[in-house]
């Protein structure tokens, strides 16, 4: 098989818009064939010799072995790779110790057998995915912690398989979906990245619509005063797909921080509250009074004292304020106790 330049650069253009390469990428993919069948036929298959390759403006091929140019005294451990400065010099006159000597060995006719063409080109494929696990990779380096939508691709038992990118698969474990949903084939679901991390040659995104850091993404989102840094989210404390409790302060007196997480006819609230499938959602206002904070939390429950002993706190009430106070499934006790990191006992 002979090298025709108007193949290569049509290989070329082919695998830029196959696979969405950079012209780049798909010149280190062309140059990496041609390495790996020069290798086959050429060298024996030695992958100890270094190669580098010079594809001109006139797609004319230069192949050439790579020599690590050492001092005289020092002693060769590689010699496929290291040429003494002395036997450099007979090559090329100027050459420096630590440069590297390319000596020309592309053949007046360079051909390749059908076999190495074939081998090549399985080479390719996994250098193929590669880059694009790589570009999978920077797609979404830089979105830990944001929200993400996906399409659900397919569902196998309570495995959910979402799609992003048209291209790119992720799955979303049962532990991280929401309780009781019907996830559908086409469906637009977002979630959370927490992490995306490289495991061997694998890259794996874990998301979710469990944590509570989903409710502070959707919460930015929506709501620019938290974007902006003008209203802060101390703390928030989540039973997933039941109730969460959020509390959040700010320095501007003219904010109300509640008030512009609901908003206008409640428009803000109402759509986090429709990405959560109406998980119940409460807003508080943090206060550095810790009796005040916690009838807060508490409200609209009347709380007629409380005492601070260690690591709890007693609240006393009227009996038929203490439903209000547990909430249903003592929900509510249950949030109270993480956003103040302490037991709460009811008298």
């Amino acid at each position: 098989m002979k090298l025709d330049p108007k193949k290569i650069l049509e290989a070329l253009q082919n695998l830029v818009k196959e696979y969405n390469f950079t012209p780049e990428e798909g010149y280190n993919v062309v140059k990496m064939w041609i390495k790996t069948a020069f290798r086959r036929d050429y060298l024996n298959k030695n992958k100890k010799v270094e190669l580098d390759m010079v594809i001109d403006s006139k797609w004319d091929i230069k192949v050439y072995r790579v020599y690590d140019v050492i001092a005289d005294d020092e002693e060769i451990t590689e010699e496929e790779k290291q040429m003494h400065l002395k036997d450099a010099k007979k090559i090329k006159e100027d050459i420096e110790v630590g440069e590297k000597l390319l000596i020309d060995i592309t053949p007046e006719s360079l051909e390749f057998s059908r076999i190495a063409a074939q081998s090549a080109a399985q080479t390719i494929k996994q250098q193929v995915k590669k880059i694009e696990k790589e570009r999978f990779y920077r797609t979404f380096a830089d979105s830990e912690w944001d929200i993400l939508t996906g399409k659900v691709k397919y569902v196998q038992w309570d495995i959910v398989v979402l799609e992003f990118n048209d291209d790119n698969t992720v799955i979303l474990p049962p532990e991280s979906q929401i309780k009781g949903k019907t996830y559908n084939l086409g469906e637009e679901v977002k979630v959370l990245l927490k992490q995306i991390r490289k495991q061997g040659s694998d890259i794996i995104l874990e998301v979710t619509q469990t944590a509570p850091e989903y409710i502070e993404a959707l919460m930015k989102k929506y709501i620019p005063e938290i974007e902006e840094g003008k209203v802060e989210i101390v703390k928030i404390a989540r039973i997933a797909w039941v109730r969460s409790k959020v509390l959040v302060r700010t320095d501007d007196e003219r904010i109300d921080p509640v008030g512009v997480c609901i908003w206008e006819w409640a428009s803000r609230i109402n759509a986090i509250l429709e990405e959560l499938e109406w998980e119940k959602l409460d807003i508080i206002e943090y206060v550095d009074d810790t009796e005040k904070l916690i009838k807060n939390i508490f409200s609209p429950a009347k709380i007629n004292k409380i005492e601070e002993h260690d690591n709890e706190i007693y609240i006393y009430a009227d009996e038929y304020q203490k439903p209000i106070i547990f909430g249903k499934w003592a929900v509510n006790i249950k949030l109270a106790s993480k956003l103040l990191w302490k037991r709460i006992i009811v008298k």
